[in-house]
This record gives structure tokens, C-alpha cells and sequence, in this order.
């Protein structure tokens, strides 16, 4: 989808995927025209057609973390009450006091931001999804290569640049640089935290094409921001997510579980719709700009 906005469409985006980027597969794609013969209706002249398939590919940039709930802009977290400050306290003690708020809850998402980041390099993408290893971040890893000498100026304890190797290890990254070269995937990743945290809050439009496990955080951080939001949900993924509830208190266990689970975050702002393509899991979550101040 990254690939698709980025290059199609001609949008500004970023890609948030624990996983390491790989669009040589797009590209590849692109290149045979695929694309091209997606435009239901259209039938392109050859000029366009050379046109299309001759325009220049690039990565889209790239954060690799999980997503992780709280690390939404969350103004109400941001403001205080001022009926409801003290009394007696001066404009700029009620500015100080802000200001140390704000403070604060820049550097919990971005010690947020480090933690889920981590763990994203210490993961594994295998034929069961996402795996999480056992053993610590700094100890060597069999398909992940950290750059020890190269690291975040803000952050240290985040490496700045990271690569992988070791196509067994990770079907994921295995044609990765067959197309565009190593170097630039370094270049699209964005890696020092308050980089990806400024990235995130910036945002105009949050996408989930099968967010999977991430669905509740994706959600939470458009909502805490307020930003517009769509998503495809797909796997329920129960056992990991015991704690999600219906309004009626029953446990989530079920595709369409999921869907009301996810609507019933902000009722009065978050609708549903069906995609046009066949598939039991063809729905979508969004919130219209006109909810969130955008006009019509």
C-alpha cells in the first residue's frame, strides 16, 4: 500500500512495519504493467503505457517499530483545565505547569518509541508471522546485523541504521537490493526517536491495509491525535487480546466482533463500510474529515 501511494498516487507517506522494508517485489510488479492493467475501464495508449512504466520507482520512508498504544499527540493529556487550576496561581506558573506536562509526555513517547523499536529488530518474520526472540536486543542475532558503531544522537540506546541478511532467516528481506539498492532503503528509514515521533504526530491520514495486532493501537493513536483514520481489520488474534470487550461485556472472539469492538472506540465518529472486492473480510473502519474539523 505504501508502495502504491508513494509511487502511483504520488503521496507523501510513511510505512510504520516491525518488519524490514522490502518493495523489490513492487517494483517488479510495476514494472510488468500490473498496475497498469488494474484500471478497470481504461484502456491506455501506448505513449501512456512507456509513460507509466518508464517513470522513475523510489522507496517510500520507513519506520520500523511496533505500534504501540499512548504515543498519540493526546491534547487532552496536553491542557490543563483552567477553571480547574489553582487558585492564586499565576500566568506563568499555569504555563510552567504545562509546559512540564508536555514535556513529559514527549519523552514517555519517545522512551516508547525506543522500546517498541527494539523490539521490532529483535524480531523474526517467519511463516507464522511476526516472533519475538528470546534472547536480549544487544546479544548477535542470525538475520539481523546492527551497526554497533553508528547510533542515535538523541537516543542512544536506538541503532541509527540497520540491515538484514540471510534470506533462510527472513523470506521477508530475501530480494530486497535486487532493484533498488541497499543504500537507499538506508536512506527512507527513519530511525532516531524524535524523528519518528514528530514524523507520526505530523500526519494528516492514518492506513491500515490487515493491521492485524496493531488494529487497537492504530486506532488509539488517531483518536488521541485526532486525525483521520482508515483501516481494513483482519485477524482477531483472541488469545493475545483477552482484555477487548463488547459493550455488552462480551470477550472479542470474532471477525465481527472485531468490527464493533473498533467502532464502538468512538461511536458517534467511527463508521463502516464494505470495499468492493469479494472476501469475508472486506470492511472498513474510517472516520469522514468532516469529524474531525476537516469540512466536508
Amino acid at each position: 500500500l505504501a508502495f502504491q501511494l508513494h509511487n502511483l498516487n504520488d503521496l507523501p507517506v510513511i510505512a510504520l512495519d516491525p518488519r524490514p522494508l522490502q518493495v523489490d517485489m513492487f517494483a517488479r510488479k510495476f514494472r510488468s504493467g500490473a498496475y497498469l492493467r488494474g484500471k478497470q475501464g481504461i484502456i491506455p495508449t501506448r505513449q501512456e503505457c512507456n509513460d507509466f512504466l518508464s517513470c522513475r520507482l523510489s522507496v517510500p520512508r520507513h519506520i520500523r517499530m511496533f505500534m504501540e498504544r499512548d504515543m498519540g499527540i493526546d491534547p487532552m493529556r496536553l491542557k490543563l483545565d483552567l477553571p480547574h487550576a489553582v487558585q492564586g496561581a499565576s500566568t506563568s506558573d499555569v504555563a510552567m505547569t504545562e509546559h512540564q506536562r508536555e514535556s513529559e509526555h514527549v519523552a514517555n513517547v519517545e522512551a516508547a518509541i525506543v522500546k517498541a523499536s527494539k523490539r521490532a529488530l529483535a524480531a523474526e518474520w517467519t511463516n507464522e508471522g511476526l516472533r519475538e526472540m528470546e534472547h536480549e536486543f544487544s546479544e548477535p542475532v542470525s538475520n539481523i546485523r546492527v551497526m554497533k558503531n553508528a547510533s542515535c544522537s538523541t537516543c542512544p540506546g536506538l541503532p541509527a541504521k540497520h540491515s538484514t541478511d540471510g534470506c533462510k532467516a527472513n523470506r521477508f528481506a530475501c530480494d530486497r537490493g535486487e532493484v533498488f539498492p541497499e543504500h537507499e532503503y538506508g536512506e527512507a528509514n527513519i530511525s532516531d526517536c524524535t524523528s519518528i515521533r514528530m514524523a507520526m504526530w505530523d500526519c494528516s491520514l492514518v492506513v491500515g491495509l490487515y493491521p492485524d495486532q496493531a488494529i487497537d493501537a492504530l486506532v488509539d493513536f488517531a483518536l488521541s491525535s485526532d486525525k483521520l483514520f482508515a483501516a481494513v481489520p483482519c485477524c482477531v488474534y483472541a488469545s493475545q487480546f483477552p482484555h477487548r470487550r463488547l459493550p455488552n461485556g462480551q470477550p472479542v472472539l470474532r471477525y465481527e466482533d472485531l468490527i464493533q469492538y473498533v467502532v464502538a472506540m468512538d461511536p458517534t465518529r467511527i463508521e463502516v463500510a464494505e470495499l468492493p472486492f469479494e472476501g469475508p473480510k472486506n470492511k472498513i473502519v474510517f472516520i469522514r474529515p468532516s469529524s474531525c474539523g476537516f469540512g466536508s
